[in-house]
């Protein structure tokens, strides 16, 4: 058991993990079954620490966890939620296709979702590549970021290239992607460039469902007439 601290009532991702004391259940549980003590996790868009602070468990005192997290009011507890783990290094900044300041705009009452937009901004950060890091190690990368997820993953081309072993967890929401101005289409053939196995995390039956590449197509289009989102796993199951 981890005491967290979590925003106010009336915030979406606080109020389930006081009404739940879980987040993301499956993908919870998929992760720590993948992770080893010694390895080496980047969380993107890593949010009040749920995930990166159960990831530095995993890992131990010989592993290596990389929360980048960009707005400073779930950066304010991340920073709170990791003290006391040195495995744990806390970044306030977002991960993207280059270095530079970007803009994001908060959404309703998620804080979880503050997206990179191009006008409009509710607060600036600064913006790294993946490959600035220069990891001579990568076994897990999440990027859970309300659509700025092609960017992330054009950062960090050349180490997941140099680290095929490295598995991922991709939010795949068109509409969030259309925000920024990307497109579905081409977050499909970066994934697909990856050459690792494609899987749904399928949170009805609690596992992995194994993607076709017709079969990510429609789920892809159904999620862009819908406005939904799914989440992918990519790489060997756990």
């Amino acid at each position: 058991q981890r005491a967290f601290v979590l925003h106010p009532p009336g915030e979406l991702v606080s109020d389930l993990l006081r009404r739940d004391r879980t987040w993301e259940s499956v993908e919870s549980a998929l992760l720590r079954a993948a992770l080893r003590p010694g390895s080496v996790v980047v969380d993107a868009g890593a949010n009040l620490g749920w995930h990166a602070v159960w990831a530095a468990l995993a890992v131990g005192l010989g592993g290596r966890v990389y929360a980048y997290e960009p707005d400073p009011r779930n950066l304010a507890l991340l920073r709170v939620n990791g003290s006391g783990l040195p495995q744990l290094r806390v970044l306030g900044a977002a991960l993207g296709e280059a270095r530079g300041e970007v803009a994001f705009r908060r959404h309703g009452a998620n804080q979880g979702d503050s997206a990179r937009v191009r006008t409009a901004a509710s607060f600036t950060a600064p913006c790294w590549p993946g490959d600035a890091l220069a990891l001579a190690r990568l076994d897990f990368l999440k990027i859970d970021t309300q659509g700025s997820e092609l960017r992330i993953l054009q950062g960090f081309t050349k180490t997941l290239a140099r680290q095929s072993q490295a598995r991922l967890i991709v939010e795949l929401w068109p509409a969030g992607l259309e925000r920024l101005g990307d497109s579905v289409d081409a977050l499909l053939g970066a994934l697909h460039a990856l050459k690792r196995p494609i899987y749904l995390i399928d949170h009805e039956r609690g596992g992995l469902k194994a993607l076709s590449e017709p079969a990510l197509a429609a789920l892809a289009a159904s999620l862009e007439a819908s406005g939904g989102f799914s989440q992918l796993w990519l790489g060997a199951p756990p």
